[in-house]
C-alpha cells in the first residue's frame, strides 16, 4: 500500500482487485475517474457562474486540474 493512502481508505476487497488489474486496466480506471471529475468540476462552474458559457468553463476546468488547487 503507498504510504499517503491510509490504510482504512480501502476495504480488502478492493486492494485485491485492484492487485488483479494489468497496468492497461489500472490507466483506463484513471482515465475515467479524470473525465468524470472534469465532467463535476464542469457542472458545478455551470451552477456558480450561469453566465460564463462553455469556453470559459472549459478553460477554468483547464487551469483547475493544472495547477492541482480547487477556485471558486
Amino acid at each position: 500500500m503507498p504510504h499517503w493512502v491510509p490504510e482504512d481508505t480501502l476495504h480488502p476487497a478492493q486492494i485485491a482487485a485492484y492487485q488483479r488489474m494489468t497496468p492497461d486496466q489500472k490507466l483506463k480506471q484513471v482515465d475515467a475517474l479524470n473525465r468524470q471529475a472534469r465532467k463535476l468540476k464542469a457542472a458545478g462552474f455551470r451552477l456558480q457562474h450561469p453566465d460564463w458559457n462553455e469556453e470559459k468553463i472549459a478553460e477554468e476546468v483547464r487551469l483547475v486540474f493544472l495547477r492541482g488547487v480547487l477556485k471558486n
